[in-house]
C-alpha cells in the first residue's frame, strides 16, 4: 500500500470538502439575509436552510474522518482497522480512503449502532 498515494487523496478531499462547506455557508447566510416576500418563499427558504445544515453537519463529519485518517498517516498507523487492528484491504480504501474499520468490523459495528 503506497501511504502517500492516500494521503494525496485524503489532502485533496479535505480540500474539496472544505470548499464544500464554505459554499454551503455563503448559501446560508445568503438565505438568512434575503427578503422573503410571501409564505411560499419562507418555506421555501426554511426547507433550504435545513436541508444545507443537514449537508453541512454530513460533510463535518466526513472532514472529521478525513482529519483523522490524516493524523493516522503522521502516526504510522493509516490502514489499520480500529476495532481488530488488522489490515484493512487496500480495495476498500480506495473506495473509502478515510474507512475507519475492515469491511467484517464494519459490519459489526453497523449491527451495533442498529440496536
Amino acid at each position: 500500500m503506497d501511504i502517500q498515494e492516500f494521503e494525496a487523496i485524503l489532502l485533496a478531499r479535505k480540500q474539496n470538502l472544505l470548499e464544500i462547506l464554505n459554499a454551503r455557508n455563503s448559501n446560508i447566510k445568503e438565505l438568512n439575509s434575503s427578503s422573503i416576500k410571501d409564505d411560499s418563499d419562507l418555506v421555501s427558504a426554511h426547507m433550504q436552510g435545513q436541508i444545507d445544515s443537514l449537508m453541512m453537519e454530513k460533510h463535518m463529519q466526513e472532514l472529521r474522518e478525513v482529519e483523522k485518517s490524516l493524523q493516522k498517516v503522521q502516526d504510522g498507523i493509516y490502514g489499520i482497522c480500529e476495532m481488530c487492528d488488522e489490515e484493512i484491504d487496500e480495495g476498500r480504501l480506495r473506495i473509502k480512503p478515510h474507512a475507519r474499520f475492515c469491511i467484517n468490523c464494519r459490519e459489526v459495528f453497523e449491527k451495533s449502532q442498529a440496536r
